[in-house]
Formats: C-alpha cells, sequence, structure tokens
C-alpha cells in the first residue's frame, strides 16, 4: 500500500529564490527514484516562505530509503542550511471509506 508524505517547513528570510532554484534542480532524481509515485510543491498563500512537499510513495521503506540517499548525498543539508527550523514531516496511509 503506498504511503503519503507531507513535509512542511519554513524557508529562511531572502533564501525562498535559493530554495525554490535548488528544487527546480534536484527534484527530478526524486520524481525518478525507486518507488516515488508523484511529488508536488505548494506555497502558502498567506505565508510564501512556507512551503509543503506533497508526496506519495510506494511505500515507506522506498520513501526512509530515499531519505537516507539524499542525506548522504548531501542535499538534505542544503536544504536544511536554507530553513528557518526544522521541517514537519508527516506519514499518511490511504483510508478505506
Amino acid at each position: 500500500m503506498s504511503v503519503h508524505v507531507i513535509v512542511d517547513m519554513n524557508v529562511k528570510s531572502g533564501s525562498l529564490n535559493q530554495m525554490t532554484a535548488f528544487m527546480r534542480d534536484n527534484l527530478g532524481d526524486t520524481r525518478a527514484f525507486d518507488g516515488c509515485k508523484s511529488l508536488l510543491v505548494q506555497s502558502n498563500v498567506d505565508e510564501p516562505n512556507n512551503l509543503i512537499i506533497v508526496q506519495q510513495w510506494q511505500s515507506r521503506a522506498h520513501y526512509d530509503k530515499y531519505v537516507d540517499w539524499r542525506t548522504e548525498s548531501g542535499g538534505m543539508g542544503t536544504m536544511k542550511s536554507m530553513l528557518a527550523g526544522a521541517p514537519s514531516v508527516r506519514y499518511y496511509d490511504m483510508v478505506d471509506v
């Protein structure tokens, strides 16, 4: 069963253009990573420095493997350097209703 992952982050003041450029350059690799079904980045209408990444992964294990790869390759550290604080990461399963 697939899992939805929502990453909620606040970008440092003055770093939004740098963050979006970094994402443009790097999220193609994420979308191509084994198990990634979809990925969207959205900005908060009222707080433009607040972004969410809405992802669907084949499984939590696939997402965890991706995070390990991003961490080892340094991409996660680069993103965190542009954030005003720690991101919130939430995981959701589909509910059969």
